[in-house]
């Protein structure tokens, strides 16, 4: 079974959006380290990454 990924960020307004939902290492990759530019440009207040158990949980708008 394939390990999913969700990118969510916060910015300094408490917006919360998720990034992507994702299997693929390189596209999670990707796009932790372009939200990780963004944390230390200071545009960005937090970045999370979590595992998703199974496929349930994901999203299907993204």
């Amino acid at each position: 079974m394939a390990n999913y990924y969700r990118i969510t960020v916060y910015d300094w307004n408490g917006k919360k959006d998720i990034i992507t939902e994702d299997s693929d290492d390189d596209i999670i990759l990707e796009e932790t380290e372009t939200c990780l530019q963004d944390l230390f440009k200071g545009s960005l207040k937090s970045i999370i990454v979590s595992r998703i158990t199974g496929k349930t949980g994901m999203r299907d708008d993204l």
